[in-house]
Order: C-alpha cells, then structure tokens, then sequence
C-alpha cells in the first residue's frame, strides 16, 4: 500500500518534483550525493529535585515518578532521505527508544516512510516545512490484540519566521496523528509547540518554548480531547558544527501548578550527515 500512496504524497508537496534534468551531469551523477542521514533524539531527563533518579517526572503533571513507563530515555529517530529535489525527499523513518538505566536498552517504534518539503512555503524571512509521514504498527503495542493499528498518518510541519532587522526569531513545532483502526487507546494526537528564539552568535542562541498536546482517546465523542501536557522550557541552542546541535532546558510542567519539584532536565540532540 505505500508503494503505490508514496508517489502521490510527493506530488502534493512539490508538482515538480519528477521533471527529468536533461543534462549529462545529471546522469552520471552518483545517486548517494542526493541520499542524506541523521539522527534526531529528546532526552528526557530527572527532575532537577532528583537528579539521581532514573525516573522522568510524569508528563501529564509533573510530579515525580516511579513508573517504568518514565524510565529515563533518549526518545528518538534515524531518518535517510533519498532528496528529489534540493529540497523535495522521500525515505524511511526509524523511531525508537534508548534506555540508558534500568536495563530496558532499546525498543522501536512505528516505522515509517516519509515524503517532505523542506521549503513547502518560503518568502523572505519566513519557511514552512511540510511532510507527511505512514506509519506500519512495528511496534509491540501497536501490534497487541488489544490495540491492533492498522496504520499511523502522521504530519509534522513546522514554521520559522526571523524577525526583519533583529536577533529574534518565531516559530512552531507540530504534529498530528491519525492511528487508524485501533480499538483501545488513543486515536488521534494534536501537538504544538511554539517558541522565541534570540540569537546570540553564529552559533549560540538562547530559546523559550512552550509545548502542549491534547489527544482523543477510543470510544470517546469526536470533539472530546483530553489533555496530556502543557510545559515551559526555556534553554539555549548550540550548533557543534553546522550539522550537529544540542538544546539543553529546564522542563517546567505547569499543567497543575509551578514548582521547583515538578520541573526536569531535558534537552534535543540533532545529527545529519
């Protein structure tokens, strides 16, 4: 089925991205200078209350837990990407989790495919990237009987806009997802993300973001979401190189209240090659 639903995909998000190049450059051209890799990863870390724990906070409220399910992780993804165009790709998507406490080690996710736009919308200062991403339930809870996805339709776009002659820029990070056919859990996934971003040089920026998400769980009325979290996490971005960059913050949760005890280590760690 994703054979036959992928060219389509990529001809929604740029019409021309199958026109043939007519020159001899093109055709002698090694096909892995247009394959591109990286590693993408969301550390979630102790509470900065109990930095010798091996636990995360509970997400949903902040407070500190003792569940395996928020066992310290690295929640991540390796991506590769065959590009169409400068700025058209299409490849799979790899996601998983890294456990570096308790023994648990490594367990995968939903792999994927996925068609994007790295420029989908681009005007002056402003960008908007756009992908669509099909998930197979790979999963060992995807594949239970008792949840049973047939197929994950995910989207995350984001949009980054630098302010005219300033140090600022805006932006959001989101995500929506669609886990077809299952009979128990959540179904639908609402994320986003916004942030302000100040940049301090070529490399350094200090950065504030704010995320939230609301999800709709099965059996519930269609309009009925229930929110998992909402969170302040201010921090700084670092590029190492021009390909490598780490993002350390203080997860503030504030679905409850705001407190020193429900806050956490976290940062995002980025690698492309």
């Amino acid at each position: 089925m994703l054979k036959r639903i992928l060219p389509l995909l990529v001809l929604l998000l740029s019409p021309h991205a199958f026109a043939v190049e007519g020159t001899s450059e093109a055709t002698t051209k090694s096909i892995m200078d247009d394959v591109t890799m990286g590693y993408f990863a969301i550390f979630h870390g102790p509470g900065v209350t109990t930095l010798e724990s091996p636990y995360s906070p509970d997400a949903r409220n902040g407070k500190p837990s003792h569940s395996v399910n928020n066992a310290m992780n690295f929640d991540s993804e390796f991506t590769a990407s065959y590009m169409i165009t400068p700025t058209v790709g299409v490849g799979p998507v790899i996601p998983f989790y890294l456990f570096p406490v308790m023994g648990q080690g490594f367990s995968i996710g939903d792999v994927g495919i996925r068609a994007f736009n790295r420029k989908f919308i681009t005007n002056h200062d402003l960008n908007v990237y756009a992908n669509i991403i099909l998930q197979l339930p790979t999963n060992e809870y995807s594949k239970s009987a008792a949840r049973d996805m047939t197929l994950g339709v995910k989207m995350t776009p984001n949009v980054r806009y630098t302010i005219p002659d300033s140090r600022f820029t805006v932006g959001a990070w989101t995500e929506q997802k669609a886990y077809l056919g299952v009979k128990s859990g959540k179904t639908f996934k609402l994320y986003a993300g916004p942030y302000v971003n100040y940049q301090v040089t070529s490399k350094f920026s200090w950065n504030l973001g704010y995320e939230l998400e609301a999800d709709h769980f099965y059996g519930k009325p269609t309009l009925d979401l229930t929110m998992y979290q909402n969170d302040l996490m201010p921090g700084f971005v670092y590029f190492i190189t021009q390909k490598i960059m780490v993002n350390p913050y203080l997860q503030i949760f504030t679905k409850e209240k705001i407190a020193l005890d429900r806050t956490a280590v976290g940062a995002v760690l980025s690698a492309s090659i």
